[in-house]
């Protein structure tokens, strides 16, 4: 939707220095041991462990990039299609 972080599932921004150096970071908010939840966590580990995955990632979300894509919202729903065929859904 165009507005996908809602008070029930938020994002926050912010960041954190340590050893002299600043980290940005965004925190999206989800119940524990839900699906989307289960789900973030299965694809954040398909990363970790195959290189091909990350690279194949890293070009789909560039070519959303080049196609003209600038809205945050409309860059999340675009990648979207990628992660649901990681997830199977």
């Amino acid at each position: 939707t165009r507005d996908p972080f809602p008070e029930g599932r938020p994002m926050r921004t912010g960041a954190s220095d340590f050893q002299g150096r600043r980290s940005f970071v965004h925190v999206h908010v989800v119940a524990a041991g839900s699906t989307e939840a289960a789900d973030t966590l299965y694809f954040r580990d398909c990363l970790r462990a195959d290189s091909e995955l990350r690279a194949a990632y890293m070009a789909y979300k560039k070519k959303i990039l080049a196609s003209g894509v600038s809205d945050s919202v409309d860059y999340a729903i675009a990648k979207g299609e990628f992660i649901r065929q990681c997830l199977g859904h």
